[in-house]
This record gives C-alpha cells, sequence and structure tokens, in this order.
C-alpha cells in the first residue's frame, strides 16, 4: 500500500509531536545526560590537544581536576563578593534616592518646565525593606519545599554526581 505525500506528512507530523511529548515528559530524566553531553562537547578539545602527550584516560582526569579546581575557586571568591555587593546595594539605597531627589529633579524641572513631587524616602525604604523580606520568605520556602522531601534531596545529589559521570564517560 503506497501512502499519498499528504498521507506522509500527516505521519511525520504525529511523529514529531509524539516525540516531542515525549522529550519534554523525559525531560527530568534526560537533563543531565544533556547537560553531560554539553559539557563533553566543550571539553572535547582540550582533551584531545592532551592526549597527545598522554592515554585518554589521564586527559580526561587531568581535565576535570582542573576543571574542578576552577570551579571551586570561583565559588570561594563569588559567593562572598556577591553577599557583600548586595548588602553594600542596600545599604545605598537610600543615599541614590536623597541624591536624586536633590539633583536629578531640580535638573529636570529646570529642563523640562514640569513639577515632580519629592520622592517619598521613607515609603521607599519601608517599600524595599518589606519586599526584601517577602522575598527572602519565598527563597526560603522553595528552599525548604525543596530540600524537605527526602526523594527530591536524593534526586538533586544523583543528578549532580550523573552529569560528571556520563560527562567522563562522553569524553
Amino acid at each position: 500500500m503506497e501512502l499519498s505525500i499528504s498521507q506522509r506528512l500527516l505521519w511525520i507530523a504525529a511523529a514529531l509531536v509524539v516525540v516531542v511529548v515525549l522529550f519534554i515528559s523525559l525531560k527530568p530524566i534526560l537533563m543531565p545526560f544533556v547537560l553531560a553531553a554539553m559539557f563533553a562537547y566543550l571539553l572535547d578539545p582540550i582533551t584531545d590537544i592532551l592526549e597527545r602527550k598522554m592515554n585518554r584516560t589521564a586527559a580526561v582526569c587531568v581535565v576535570f581536576f582542573f576543571l574542578t579546581l576552577i570551579f571551586s575557586l570561583v565559588l570561594l571568591l563569588l559567593i562572598p563578593m556577591l553577599i557583600d555587593q548586595l548588602g553594600s546595594f542596600i545599604q545605598r539605597i537610600p543615599a541614590v534616592l536623597e541624591w536624586l531627589q536633590r539633583s536629578i529633579l531640580p535638573y529636570l524641572r529646570e529642563k523640562t518646565g514640569l513639577e515632580f513631587e519629592g520622592i517619598p524616602l521613607n515609603d521607599i525604604q519601608h517599600l524595599v525593606s518589606q519586599y526584601w523580606q517577602q522575598a527572602s520568605g519565598v527563597a526560603g520556602s522553595v528552599l525548604k519545599t525543596a530540600t524537605s522531601s527526602t526523594v527530591s534531596a536524593v534526586l538533586v545529589v544523583v543528578n549532580l554526581m550523573l552529569v560528571p559521570v556520563v560527562t567522563f564517560y562522553l569524553l
């Protein structure tokens, strides 16, 4: 039985829909493998260069050692810096608002001829602190929900362990 072109296209479209739905359904399972394939693709040229001087397994081990070292150093340096920057940003908000009210608003009044009301600093400070507390509360509840389930915590750990193992295998 010969299928017409429109029937073939219909079957191909149906197969594509099934494949897309299958990939979307399996996304939590496939994600570590996709990440591992991406890392293997990115690290393969470095491994190939090192392979000229040593065997493939040793080259992959050297690449993983340096990748782990770089990742650890970046985390150790960035996390304290980010915390300091965030604290500094929050402390500087009132000074920036005062500068806007003192410098920018008079300039805008002079250039546009429009009358601007002053910036209600107390209201803004109150809103920022209120929403900051809400944001930290939401982040805490999300973290609590994500880690409260033993199954989800085990899956996160397994996925974190699976990505380097599959990357090592693919390299």
